[in-house]
């Protein structure tokens, strides 16, 4: 994990841009999921 932080702040810009990038859809795809229970839930309790 050191080494992928390390990597990630002495990198080039592109690999920052990837890193960035991966990052932020999985952070989307984990809210979009939240937000799918979220509503299932609801949905059933009325």
């Amino acid at each position: 994990m050191n080494e992928l932080i390390q990597s990630v702040v002495y990198g080039d810009d592109f690999g920052k841009a990837i890193f960035l990038m991966v990052t932020g859809v999985g952070f989307v795809f984990l809210v979009q999921c939240v937000f799918y229970i979220v509503i299932k839930l609801f949905s059933r309790l009325s």
